[in-house]
Protein backbone atom coordinates (compact mmCIF):
# COMPACT_ATOMS: atom_id res chain seq x y z
CA UNK A 1 0.00 0.00 0.00
CA UNK A 2 1.54 3.14 -0.96
CA UNK A 3 2.26 5.67 1.90
CA UNK A 4 -0.82 7.78 0.95
CA UNK A 5 -3.28 5.20 1.47
CA UNK A 6 -3.43 3.71 -2.07
CA UNK A 7 -3.26 0.54 -3.32
CA UNK A 8 -2.02 -0.68 -6.73
CA UNK A 9 -2.97 -3.95 -8.01
CA UNK A 10 -1.24 -5.18 -11.46
CA UNK A 11 -2.04 -8.95 -13.01
CA UNK A 12 -0.59 -10.52 -15.99
CA UNK A 13 -2.66 -13.85 -17.63
CA UNK A 14 0.04 -15.54 -19.61
CA UNK A 15 -0.98 -18.11 -22.18
CA UNK A 16 0.86 -22.06 -21.66
CA UNK A 17 2.86 -21.12 -24.74
CA UNK A 18 4.35 -17.66 -24.08
CA UNK A 19 7.58 -17.54 -23.68
CA UNK A 20 7.88 -13.97 -22.23
CA UNK A 21 5.65 -11.38 -21.24
CA UNK A 22 4.39 -9.88 -24.66
CA UNK A 23 1.88 -12.44 -24.73
CA UNK A 24 0.54 -11.54 -21.46
CA UNK A 25 -3.00 -9.82 -21.31
CA UNK A 26 -1.83 -7.05 -18.58
CA UNK A 27 -4.33 -4.81 -16.11
CA UNK A 28 -3.89 -2.60 -13.40
CA UNK A 29 -6.22 -0.67 -11.18
CA UNK A 30 -5.57 1.76 -7.98
CA UNK A 31 -7.69 2.48 -5.29
CA UNK A 32 -7.34 5.43 -2.98
CA UNK A 33 -7.98 5.45 0.33
CA UNK A 34 -11.24 7.54 -0.03
CA UNK A 35 -12.18 4.20 -1.99
CA UNK A 36 -11.77 6.09 -5.85
CA UNK A 37 -10.68 3.39 -8.03
CA UNK A 38 -8.65 4.04 -11.01
CA UNK A 39 -8.45 1.30 -13.64
CA UNK A 40 -5.81 1.80 -16.39
CA UNK A 41 -7.04 1.79 -19.85
CA UNK A 42 -3.57 0.47 -21.08
CA UNK A 43 -0.93 -0.52 -18.40
CA UNK A 44 2.40 -1.71 -20.03
CA UNK A 45 4.71 -3.31 -18.20
CA UNK A 46 8.59 -4.34 -18.61
CA UNK A 47 9.97 -7.00 -16.38
CA UNK A 48 12.69 -8.81 -15.31
CA UNK A 49 13.17 -12.03 -14.46
CA UNK A 50 15.53 -14.60 -12.20
CA UNK A 51 17.14 -17.29 -13.98
CA UNK A 52 14.29 -19.47 -12.42
CA UNK A 53 11.48 -17.52 -14.21
CA UNK A 54 10.37 -15.58 -11.42
CA UNK A 55 9.44 -12.08 -11.80
CA UNK A 56 12.39 -9.94 -9.59
CA UNK A 57 11.63 -5.81 -10.83
CA UNK A 58 9.39 -4.55 -13.05
CA UNK A 59 8.64 -0.50 -14.68
CA UNK A 60 4.97 0.43 -15.46
CA UNK A 61 3.60 3.49 -18.20
CA UNK A 62 -0.16 3.34 -16.56
CA UNK A 63 -2.57 5.32 -19.24
CA UNK A 64 -5.47 6.18 -17.79
CA UNK A 65 -8.87 5.74 -19.99
CA UNK A 66 -9.97 9.32 -19.64
CA UNK A 67 -5.74 10.69 -20.99
CA UNK A 68 -6.42 13.04 -23.57
CA UNK A 69 -3.64 13.48 -26.53
CA UNK A 70 -0.51 14.83 -24.55
CA UNK A 71 -1.59 13.38 -21.61
CA UNK A 72 1.28 11.54 -19.51
CA UNK A 73 1.22 8.15 -18.18
CA UNK A 74 1.57 7.81 -14.44
CA UNK A 75 5.18 5.70 -14.37
CA UNK A 76 6.14 3.08 -11.93
CA UNK A 77 8.74 1.13 -10.96
CA UNK A 78 9.35 -1.74 -7.78
CA UNK A 79 11.25 -4.47 -6.65
CA UNK A 80 9.89 -7.40 -5.60
CA UNK A 81 9.43 -8.11 -1.68
CA UNK A 82 8.12 -11.43 -1.28
CA UNK A 83 6.02 -14.02 -2.73
CA UNK A 84 5.61 -17.45 -4.19
CA UNK A 85 3.96 -20.28 -6.56
CA UNK A 86 1.20 -22.35 -6.27
CA UNK A 87 -1.20 -24.64 -8.64
CA UNK A 88 -4.41 -24.16 -9.40
CA UNK A 89 -5.80 -27.10 -10.97
CA UNK A 90 -3.93 -26.98 -14.60
CA UNK A 91 -2.16 -23.72 -13.84
CA UNK A 92 0.21 -22.11 -12.05
CA UNK A 93 0.02 -18.91 -9.86
CA UNK A 94 2.83 -16.86 -9.10
CA UNK A 95 2.29 -14.41 -7.10
CA UNK A 96 4.27 -11.44 -5.30
CA UNK A 97 4.39 -8.38 -3.35
CA UNK A 98 6.91 -5.38 -5.11
CA UNK A 99 8.40 -2.40 -3.17
CA UNK A 100 6.70 0.09 -5.39
CA UNK A 101 7.31 3.43 -6.47
CA UNK A 102 4.63 5.05 -8.26
CA UNK A 103 5.33 8.86 -9.16
CA UNK A 104 7.24 9.05 -6.50
CA UNK A 105 5.48 7.45 -3.97
CA UNK A 106 6.74 4.85 -2.13
CA UNK A 107 4.20 1.46 -1.32
CA UNK A 108 3.44 -1.98 -1.52
CA UNK A 109 1.74 -3.34 -3.90
CA UNK A 110 0.88 -7.26 -5.78
CA UNK A 111 1.99 -8.54 -9.25
CA UNK A 112 0.39 -11.77 -10.24
CA UNK A 113 1.24 -14.20 -13.12
CA UNK A 114 -1.37 -17.12 -14.18
CA UNK A 115 0.27 -19.39 -16.41
CA UNK A 116 -0.94 -22.67 -18.01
Amino acid sequence: MPADGALLVLFALRPADAGDHGSETVGAARIDRDGAVTAYAEPLISTEYDVSGTQTRATLELWHDDAEDGAIADRAGGTRVSGGAGRIAAQTLEAARFDWRVGGVPGIGAYEILSG
